[in-house]
């Protein structure tokens, strides 16, 4: 993690953004292009399926070995994400070419980078985590088009017996 070379803006207002508030302060986040956040998704759903399937609760020590397992992809959605004013991270976010789409492989490898850049910043995996967790909920309320489309869908009751529409 550097300092940037220009701070950032935060627009007012602006739906693609949001902030996280946590013990070491406010961070701010911005909802990447839909393409990214498309191959981010499959990211966190085929991650989050296969890892930890079938384990039997075996008390802290497997919480932690599983958040650890995790954390590639758990970084990898809090890079691509991160709109924080005056810090920015050396991976860089992969990114779609011509011949070339991004795919999780890469994405795992961008969060493996961004972990390493926050633990070397002094964030702990209870700071990572205090991130992620609102973050990912952000993250899904601005990709879920299913949601977008219900709430922009109308409604109206259905015809009554003996009424043509």
């Amino acid at each position: 993690m550097r300092p940037r070379r220009a701070p950032l803006t935060v627009p007012q207002g602006n739906a693609r953004y949001w902030c996280v508030d946590t013990a070491r302060g406010p961070h701010h986040f911005r909802h990447p292009a839909y393409g990214l956040g498309g191959v981010l998704l499959r990211l966190l759903v085929e991650q989050g399926q296969r890892i930890g399937v079938g384990r039997e609760d075996a008390g802290g020590l497997e919480v932690v070995a599983d958040i650890g397992e995790r954390l590639p992809m758990m970084c990898a959605l809090l890079g691509a994400c991160w709109w924080n004013e005056v810090s920015e991270f050396t991976a860089q976010v992969p990114t779609s070419t011509a011949t070339a789409r991004v795919d999780t492989a890469a994405l795992w490898t961008y969060g493996e980078q961004v972990a390493d850049e926050m633990q070397e910043a002094g964030y702990t995996l209870l700071d990572i985590l205090d991130l992620f967790t609102p973050t990912v909920g952000e993250f899904y309320r601005r990709q879920d088009i299913v949601r977008m489309a219900e709430e922009r869908a109308v409604f109206s009751s259905p015809p009554m017996a003996g009424t043509t529409s």
